[in-house]
């Protein structure tokens, strides 16, 4: 639900802050996420591990359950190129869209994507202007011809063998 989003959305945010983990692209879908970030490994880790066992403790409390929500723990993959971090750029924000929940990466509520093009405001944990300069575009503008401009949306390219070696250990 929009509460549990929300209560994610902000507790990622937050932990980022205080990990040092910088958020350049966030996009909450309904069972799982996608986000590109820079940080260390541990602080990558803290920030998820933290924001994981709020929303896990929230939602085990207010539905009376117990265990564990997240059935797996995430996966991190580096950024090998120019190439695989054109393609992260714009397959983070085009999610919703590639999983038929809209056809419009703006109007999707939990994405970075509405921030970075100027229709909602930031929150203090997101610097929308370091995001626009570590992506290499100047405007909000490039930035969004960029994203919806692409015809073909894939997943970045990483074998499977490029997911073991590149898999953030905790």
């Amino acid at each position: 639900t929009d509460s549990y989003a929300s209560l994610f959305w902000n507790e990622v945010g937050l932990r980022s802050v205080e990990f040092d983990v910088r958020i350049v692209a966030l996009c909450l879908l309904g069972t799982h996420y996608h986000m590109l970030a820079f940080g260390s490994a541990n602080g990558l880790w803290e920030t998820l591990h933290r924001a994981h066992s709020k929303l896990a403790n929230v939602l085990n409390l207010k539905e009376e359950r117990r265990g564990a929500l997240i059935g797996r723990r995430y996966n991190a993959i580096g950024i090998n190129d120019e190439a695989h971090a054109m393609n992260a750029i714009r397959y983070v924000p085009m999610n919703p869209v590639h999983h038929r929940l809209h056809t419009d990466p703006a109007k999707w509520r939990w994405s970075t994507h509405r921030i970075l093009i100027g229709v909602e405001r930031a929150p203090a944990w997101f610097d929308s202007n370091a995001a626009l300069r570590s992506f290499g575009f100047a405007d909000s503008e490039s930035y969004n011809r960029f994203v919806v401009g692409g015809t073909h949306l894939e997943p970045p390219p990483m074998t499977p063998s490029d997911l073991l070696r590149h898999r953030a250990r905790g």
